[in-house]
């Protein structure tokens, strides 16, 4: 089951510490009057959104899985119908083909949802501990104007803040490489759904030849009918939440490069 494999230890561990030191950093700041990173709610946004990616995943997943039981139905009533049933068969064979497809496809999207999820939380970790490490630089500068100290670790930390700016920066580029890509595999996944329901506009052209099957296949069609809508709206909140992971991290990238392009 792919969608418990994209929820390893190592993501709930990353998460943890993202969500441990940039909630201790928003509490400091609430307590000392200041004002707040603006990044930091702006990562808490995205790593929502990528999360709901995950479950939506898992919920259109489960929908297909569904789906096993009802083209199996189908392919007794072909059996029973013999010979007249063939192209009832042929039908719920390009039911099931298709939804094959569409579970790979959504388990590759998972697995690129919790690369992204991973990324996102290293992102705001490193982003943290750069406001801390800036913050440090501060005191070490007042410091050294008055007395000659820390004269040694002030390039030191500066060098490994930059460096984690930097790092943090590279990460978010690659979230948006993937969301284009999530783009593309969103409207793959939409054009086979839109295959799936020529498919099953068909089983209901052949049952309404068939008289012979009676209510069974019609209920199974509903049923299918049913199903569809909910891959349906599905796909269409996965395409809405990666619009937003997208434009989060187009805003991240903006602010943390003028940063970068300040501190450097």
């Amino acid at each position: 089951d792919w969608s418990s494999d994209v929820c390893s230890s190592d993501l709930n561990y990353q998460g943890f510490m993202a969500d441990a030191i940039s909630s201790e950093l928003l509490a400091r700041d609430t307590k000392l009057a200041r004002n707040s990173d603006r990044r930091i709610p702006i990562f808490k946004d995205v790593l929502t959104y990528s999360q709901g990616l995950l479950g939506q995943a898992a919920t259109v997943s489960a929908s297909y899985g569904k789906n096993e039981r009802v083209s199996l139905n189908f392919q007794v009533q072909a059996a029973k119908l013999g010979d007249a049933g063939v192209v009832t068969g042929q039908i719920s064979k390009n039911y099931d083909l298709i939804c094959s497809q569409i579970n790979a496809s959504l388990a590759k999207f998972a697995t690129g949802a919790a690369d992204v999820l991973t990324t996102v939380h290293s992102g705001l970790f490193l982003t943290c501990t750069a406001l801390i490490q800036r913050e440090v630089l501060e005191l070490f500068r007042r410091e050294a104007a008055l007395a000659d100290s820390h004269a040694e670790e002030i390039p030191k930390l500066e060098s490994q803040m930059l460096a984690y700016q930097g790092r943090a920066i590279e990460g978010l580029s690659s979230i948006t490489d993937q969301a284009l890509l999530f783009r593309r595999r969103c409207d793959d996944m939409k054009r086979m759904a839109g295959a799936l329901e020529v498919t099953r506009i068909m089983g209901m052209v052949e049952c309404a030849r068939q008289k012979s099957v009676g209510e069974s296949l019609t209920e199974l069609l509903t049923e299918l009918e049913l199903l569809q809508a909910t891959v349906s709206a599905g796909l269409q909140q996965i395409d809405r939440l990666n619009q937003r992971i997208a434009y989060g991290t187009e805003s991240l990238l903006s602010q943390s490069r003028w940063l970068l392009s300040r501190a450097a």
